[in-house]
């Protein structure tokens, strides 16, 4: 394949012709691959800055003609507009409302909750109850994603604090912490605490999910499970007490083995600084839940179709499924699932009726309103997020059984009605044909369907498409839910190649694949003290230290060079390659040479 940093196709027609981009081209952090190929196709900023390491390659290739003047007076013409643009900006302190933003941040956090279940109706909680709040994360939450994303808050918010203030001095309220954060061992002693907690309480509050260390950029989660120590608690509490609601921080979906136990689940995502009070107000009624999932839970992590070519052999990973990703295959395979896609509960209710459509055919060009009347008729005030799926009744290609054309969100006030229209055009219905090279609208019949998920189906109507336009005889060949070889080499369109051996190393091998090497280790081990010492990570924090040995893992050998801040050159580099690949006179060889300006591998 070509790297993204050096795809003219990507950067230059696409990018800067089809959509019109007149900006500069910045990698992310370490993504450059080769400086030289890079400017050549069109990327201009580099980051982070190499300390001089490919600048003195860009001069040699400019000397010796591989890599044309203009070319590279383009990319500094680029970035000097970016730098004057901002210089243009007004240097001036700019006044914020710490207390304004934070409400919105509490709002947003409250506003994209999910409640995931609510048997017999145990939410909302009274103040009144007598209350276990159980679980670290109370006290200390997961709010935000490890890594580079991280920011600083003005304010946090811990949700047994805004609990606590809901209930008032003269309630019932006992904590236990249930686990160490830290450290992903069970401790049986903070379990059984928790546990005698529940028991004498009226109703238990478990919060849980996943440590930073579990998921973060620069490394794939291996497994779907949370902490030992986590579902240990949550059985252990659910029970010495039925009445049992869990409160998930995570960012992304995990396996729930326990999910039958609790009577309550709601999923509060990583929230930001105001998430601890916005799940108290979800917990006691001052906010009625109305998120919808952006994926699937499945029920397993065998369920889910990448899952058996994941995290692949060698230097090889086969993304198999093709467009049956996440609720497009589970809906086509019509297979079982924890909670479906754009499943949400909510405290009200809420009824669907009346659908009508604009026309009663869709002309290729043309545009469709499809209306509906939505109904509350519950006793609360709530919002519900309705989602349009169409499913292609007839089609030369084999597509999902539905996909999402169009959401909206919806406030009703008890007992309101309103009628909601959302408008469809060329991309409700079109599918890309890779053989041409653009979207396809096909002739055809589809069904138009109205619902709470992509299980809830409540309304539906069909349609007919009417177009001139057809799929390439390419097209019409790719596609189904079977992942065989033969299926997958009609997929990329060549037979499928053997996974490359990780020997012999080279500039983009990563730090985790010379880990097979003493001197491969020791490399890697350097590598993640110095990520954890940049970090200020403390002595004994032993899931930070794991995240950080992880992200080590994945990065390629040439970002020791680029991240060195000028004091490793790419022969310094290429000599190391050689000597994990036992070429000592090559390594010699390399020391000794005085220039750096090409990309020796």
């Amino acid at each position: 394949g070509v790297y993204c940093s050096e795809h003219d196709w990507l950067l230059n027609q696409v990018l800067r012709g089809d959509w019109g981009f007149a900006g500069a081209v910045v990698t992310d952090w370490g993504a450059a691959n080769d400086r030289v190929r890079g400017i050549a196709a069109g990327l201009d900023l580099e980051m982070p800055a190499s300390g001089g390491v490919n600048d003195r390659r860009l001069v040699a290739a400019v000397r010796d003609g591989r890599l044309p003047e203009a070319d590279l007076d383009r990319a500094v013409t680029r970035n000097l507009s970016l730098a004057l643009l901002g210089g243009e900006l007004p240097k001036q302190r700019v006044a914020m409302d710490q207390d304004a933003h934070h409400a919105l941040a509490r709002r947003a956090a409250g506003e994209c909750a999910v409640l995931l279940k609510n048997e017999g109706a145990l939410l909302p909680l009274a103040p009144g109850a007598r209350i276990a709040v159980i679980g670290a994360f109370a006290k200390q939450p997961r709010y935000q994603g490890a890594g580079s994303s991280q920011v600083n808050p003005t304010r946090l918010d811990c949700a047994f604090d805004a609990i606590a203030a809901t209930v008032g001095d003269g309630a019932s309220l006992d904590y236990a912490p249930g686990y160490d954060p830290k450290h992903s061992e069970p401790d049986a002693a903070l379990v059984a605490e928790a546990a005698a907690a529940a028991a004498e309480a009226e109703v238990a509050v478990v919060f849980a999910g996943l440590p930073g260390s579990y998921e973060s950029e620069g490394f794939d989660r291996s497994h779907m499970a949370l902490p030992e120590q986590h579902d240990r608690l949550i059985a252990a509490v659910c029970e010495a007490n039925p009445n049992t609601v869990v409160v998930l921080s995570n960012g992304a979906p995990v396996a729930m083995p326990w999910v039958a136990a609790p009577k309550a689940i709601l999923e509060g995502y990583l929230a930001g600084q105001g998430g601890g009070a916005a799940m108290a107000d979800v917990l006691f009624g001052r906010v009625n839940p109305s998120g919808k999932l952006a994926e699937t839970f499945p029920l397993q992590q065998a369920d889910v179709p990448a899952d058996r070519w994941f995290p692949g052999t060698g230097r090889q990973v086969h993304y198999r499924e093709g467009l049956h990703v996440g609720y497009r295959y589970f809906d086509t395979a019509a297979a079982p699932v924890l909670f479906p896609f754009g499943h949400g509960l909510s405290y009200t209710r809420f009824e669907y009726g009346d659908l009508e459509l604009s026309a009663d055919a869709f002309a290729q060009g043309g545009e469709l309103a499809v209306s509906f009347a939505l109904t509350n008729s519950g006793d609360l005030a709530g919002s519900e997020v309705v989602q349009l799926y169409a499913h292609a009744a007839q089609s030369s290609v084999h597509r999902p059984e539905q996909e999402l054309r169009a959401f909206t969100k919806v406030a009703l006030a008890p007992g309101e009605t309103r009628r909601v229209t959302l408008t469809l055009d060329d991309a409700a219905f079109a599918v890309y044909d890779t053989d041409a090279g653009k979207w396809i609208v096909e002739a055809g019949e589809f069904e138009i369907r109205l619902g709470a998920s992509s299980r809830d189906i409540r309304l539906r109507t069909r349609l007919k498409v009417q177009s001139s336009q057809s799929l390439s005889a390419a097209a019409r060949g790719v596609g189904g839910l079977d992942g065989s070889d033969e299926a997958f080499a009609a997929l990329l369109g060549k037979p499928v190649p053997p996974p490359e051996p990780s020997r012999p190393y080279h500039l983009n091998s990563s730090l985790g694949e010379i880990g097979e090497t003493a001197l491969g280790r020791f490399i890697r081990s350097k590598v993640a003290s110095g990520f954890q010492k940049r970090m200020g990570v403390k002595a004994g924090d032993e899931a930070t230290a794991r995240m950080f040995e992880a992200m080590a893992n994945n990065m390629p050998l040439r970002s020791l060079a680029l991240f060195s801040g000028g004091r490793l050159s790419f022969n310094g580099l290429a000599a190391l390659v050689a000597l994990l690949n036992h070429r000592l006179l090559t390594a010699l060889r390399l020391l000794l040479r005085r220039s750096d300006d090409g990309f020796p591998g």
